[in-house]
């Protein structure tokens, strides 16, 4: 079972959440701006050059950087349900039943839940 977090709790993880994400997002971005202007595997200049070497290796930088974000996200026992928005779900008990504590990097704090079955369109203020 998946670790439980408090209100209490969950709020307590938001400063090392908050680093984590903004780097997380910005490396995202960054892969994702590189992937779209990235020509065909392979290709070749007509002087006999292959084309984007530089990207190519930046790209493997930050595909590392992301899995490694990623990773550490996870390790604080915490759901990440979107890197772009930094939205996190944190298990949690309220009236006797499992629930998303949810939250996303733009918040001030947790201030919302939903069930597990509903997702982010079902969240209801705490």
């Amino acid at each position: 079972m998946a670790r439980l977090f408090t209100l209490d709790e969950a709020n307590a993880l938001l400063p090392q959440l908050r680093a984590l994400l903004t780097e997380l997002r910005q490396a995202v971005e960054e892969l994702t701006a590189l992937e779209a202007r990235a020509e065909p595997s392979g290709q070749v200049r007509r002087n006999g050059h292959h084309t984007g070497g530089d990207d190519v290796e930046r790209q493997r930088r930050l595909q590392g950087t992301v899995t490694r974000l990623v990773g550490e996200v996870q390790a604080l026992e915490v759901e990440l349900k979107d890197p772009r928005t930094g939205l996190i779900d944190f298990s949690s008990r309220r009236a006797g039943q499992v629930v998303h504590l949810c939250w996303k990097l733009d918040e001030p704090e947790v201030a919302f839940w939903h069930p597990l079955d509903t997702g982010f369109a079902g969240r209801q203020p705490i």
